[in-house]
């Protein structure tokens, strides 16, 4: 076996470094680089077959001045607090039963009813913001 071969199987952190690559990459090209295109874009004037030019933060200006787009804004920041906010409060509440000694109850009885509370929770709120 080559000596490198054996360095790549004793070193634990090297070992790891090298599965977690491809995760890293797949995240590099599907995420990254949509996102740092997509502003990249909007400093630009470009339209569907052909190349733009540098406009700066002029796009931004108008998108800020349209009150439809002010309303929307608004609206995803008030949606996103209180379904965060929510989401934060079911959950405490139900994890306490599973983790409070005092309840008399069995653990895997208890979580089984909890989940099948959130898959309804979870249902209901969807069919509400359909």
């Amino acid at each position: 076996m080559p000596a490198g071969m054996v360095i790549v199987q004793n070193s634990r952190n090297l070992l790891g470094l090298l599965f977690m690559l491809p995760a890293a990459v797949l995240l590099l090209v599907f995420l990254t680089y949509p996102l740092g295109l997509g502003v990249w874009l909007g400093f630009t004037d470009t339209k569907i077959g052909r190349g733009g030019e540098w406009i700066g933060l002029e796009n931004y200006q108008f998108l800020w001045g349209d009150d439809v787009t002010r309303l929307a804004l608004f609206n995803t920041l008030v949606y996103t607090f209180i379904a965060s906010v929510l989401k934060f409060v079911l959950g405490l509440t139900m994890a306490h039963p599973v983790e409070n000694p005092l309840i008399k109850s069995h653990g895997a009885s208890t979580t089984t009813r909890l989940l099948d509370t959130a898959g309804v929770i979870s249902s209901v709120v969807l069919g509400i913001s359909a």
